[in-house]
């Protein structure tokens, strides 16, 4: 069912009247100017600013933010003329790494299990992987969590150096062995690394060989020089 509203602001996007038909729309045969909606009129959340349907479907192939006031769209009024997908949205902020709208997405109270029972993908994954690491920090803070090895031993080098996030050996262990247990070659030089240098963990010699052998097996070349200098300093 279309909403008309007889408003004298214009919608923002094609500055024509909120009255349903406008240039070039109004030319066309109504029945077909109702299949395309251009008489109907949204009001969005949390915004408040009224758009036609056409015109901010249209725009939101290009942005998730409200063309006025820039806030990230996360409903309309009537709800059934418009579908926002933040999923579709928390993804692709993430691909080009727009930190804001991941935080407003986030605010609007998207929870993990919202996100995982809608899609198979991981935000999460998705971040630590490519290397956005306050999109990360941002994820993790918020409850998401991830069992991809990849992610895992990004996540731990992020812990272990303090980056975006506060510096936590015992937790960059936790995800260094995750993905070393999952025989994921460079966690497995991490966790070398972190018991040669006794971070979080009683310093051992023996199981640093024992991590650093395991990578290097795998033609882990930072694990292979590792082994090599402890075996040449005798440890």
């Amino acid at each position: 069912m279309n909403t008309i509203d007889n408003s004298a602001d214009p919608c923002a996007v094609c500055y024509g009247a909120l009255e349903g038909g406008w240039f070039p729309y109004s030319l066309l045969p109504a029945f077909i100017r109702r299949l395309l909606g251009n008489d109907s009129v949204l009001t969005l959340k949390p915004c408040g600013h009224k758009f036609h349907l056409t015109c901010i479907n249209q725009w939101l192939n290009l942005s998730p933010r409200c063309p006025l006031d820039r806030r990230v769209i996360t409903s309309c009024d009537p709800p059934s003329l418009l579908s926002i997908n933040l999923q579709q949205v928390l993804f692709k902020a993430i691909e080009y790494n727009r930190i804001e709208d991941v935080r407003e997405i986030l605010l609007t109270g998207l929870t993990p299990e919202q996100l995982l029972r809608l899609d198979q993908r991981n935000p999460l994954t998705m971040a630590s992987v490519n290397g956005r690491w306050e999109i990360a920090g941002q994820l993790l803070r918020a409850g998401w969590t991830t069992e991809d090895k990849a992610a895992l031993a990004n996540l731990g080098c992020m812990y272990r150096e303090g980056r975006v996030i506060e510096q936590d050996f015992t937790i960059a262990l936790l995800y260094y062995r995750k993905a070393a247990d999952q025989g994921y070659a460079p966690a497995q030089n991490g966790l070398g690394w972190m018991y040669e240098k006794g971070l979080g963990v009683k310093r051992d010699y023996a199981e640093a060989l024992s991590w650093y052998s395991k990578a290097a097996a795998q033609g882990n070349r930072t694990a292979q020089v590792n082994l090599r200098r402890l075996q040449l300093k005798g440890l």
